[in-house]
This record gives structure tokens, sequence and C-alpha cells, in this order.
């Protein structure tokens, strides 16, 4: 069964490692307000029961989208030629670093990987974002495009109306505040954008479900048995008959208090 691979790709500091921590369930991915945190491709498994059922793959901004896209415009190709087309890129500017960035996001593309094409709705729709979505579609890869809603989301409908044009699936996710439903959902979407994946995603979301119920049920349990063990929890000691019994209260006070925060 082949595993997915999904790169979140587009500009810096839109929400890319957001959706990706959120996505893979990673708090250790690093999330910045500084613009270019991401400098390479990193790539991270979702894992359920030791088994990775997809990969996400978190990588840099485009930084210079419009030279990319001359470049690869420069020599009139078909439709079906396009994609060698960019992994000629990809290969013929190794070591170049005007374009490691772009290397870096397009090469797991062209290695087969989907596309998940990331901005911010809280920002006006841009001609230099039509560059970008031209370049991923050249891929010929199956792609997604979420509008992150950072901020107020004012531009949301006009962003759907642009990603429309070049993405058959179009979707609004809020990576901050995500509800594990619309997790599902998203995953769901893409597997009906590749075929090939459809069921591997099916079968994700079952996995994913079953976690949850686990989850779920062990957390009750912990909570249970600590409230149990607190409820019932006693300190008890022999006191000489010369002892102070006030002193010696307080004092098994303060260690069942410390019993109890330790617990």
């Amino acid at each position: 069964m082949t595993i997915p691979a999904l790169p979140v790709v587009g500009q810096p500091n839109k929400g890319k490692s957001s959706v990706v921590a959120t996505l893979a369930e990673d708090d250790d991915i690093l999330i910045s307000p500084v613009p270019g945190t991401t400098r390479s491709a990193r790539e991270y498994a979702f894992r359920v029961d030791d088994e990775v059922h997809f990969r996400l793959i978190d990588t840099p901004g485009f930084q210079r989208a419009a030279a990319v896209l001359a470049w690869l415009n420069e020599v009139p190709v078909s439709a079906n030629e396009r994609p060698k087309r960019v992994r000629a890129f990809v290969e013929q500017h190794a070591g170049d670093p005007r374009f490691s960035d772009e290397r870096e996001l397009l090469r797991p593309i062209v290695d087969g990987a989907g596309i998940i094409y990331v901005v911010d709705g809280a920002k006006p729709y841009g001609a230099e974002y039509e560059v970008e979505m031209q370049i991923l579609r050249f891929t010929g890869r199956p792609r997604m495009a979420l509008i992150n809603t950072i901020g107020p989301g004012r531009f949301v409908e006009d962003w759907r109306r642009a990603k429309d044009q070049y993405f058959s699936v179009v979707r609004v996710f809020d990576a901050a505040e995500a509800s594990f439903p619309q997790r599902l959902e998203l995953l769901g979407a893409f597997g009906t954008v590749h075929e090939a994946w459809a069921h591997n995603l099916r079968e994700t979301a079952r996995a994913m479900t079953g976690e949850r119920t686990r989850r779920r049920d062990n957390a009750a349990r912990e909570i249970a048995d600590t409230l149990a063990d607190m409820l019932t929890l006693r300190v008890e000691r022999a006191l000489p008959a010369a002892t102070h019994a006030a002193d010696e209260g307080a004092s098994m006070q303060d260690e069942r208090k410390d019993r109890l925060r330790r617990r």
C-alpha cells in the first residue's frame, strides 16, 4: 500500500508549519512568527501503533517564484512534458543558492508527493500567488489548497474564487483550532484528489478514530484512579505520649498535601 507523502508549501509565514504540526500531531515542530524559519524540507511521519499512515513535509517558502516560472517557460513544452521540465529545474539548479528554497519545496513533489498549498485568508489575494499556483500546476501532481485563517479571514472568498481555478479541492482550515473531525475530513478530501491514496487515507481515518477512543479511555481511567487515590489518601503515625498533637497534626497535613501534589 502506497504511503501518501504531502509537502505543505506556500509563502513564508503563512502557517505551513502550524498545519504540519496539527496534522502530524507533533508539538516539537518549530513554529515562529519570523519569516523563513523553515529553511529545508523536513519530513514527519504520522504513526498509529508504530505503523506509518502518511508523511507530511514541512518546506521553506517560495522566494523567487517569478524567476522559477520564467525558467520553466523558456522552453515551450506540451502539458504532458511539464513535470519533466520541473524536474529539470530541480536538477539543473543543484547548489544554486538563488533557488535553494524552491528546490527544497519542489524536490519531494517531483519525486511523487502530493501538494498542500497554504495561504493566509487574512491577507488579500495578489498576482504573486498566481505565479506560485502556476508552478504547482506545472508539476502535474495531485494538489489541495488550504486557506489558513491566521487572522480575521476577511479575504477568504477572494481566495476561494482564485484557488478554484487551480485546485480541485479548496478548504478553509484553521490550523490552531482545527477539530478532530475537521482533520479527518481534510485527509478524506485529499483521497478524492488522488484515487491511488483514497483507500489508505480511509484506513488512516479509521485508525485515528480508534486511537482517539483508546486515548479517551486511558485518560478516563487515569483520572478515575487519581481521584480515587486522592480521596482515600491517609497519613497515619504512631505518636509517643509526650507529643503535642496539634503540632504533629499540622505536620501530617503538610505531608498529605505534598503527597497529593506529587500524585
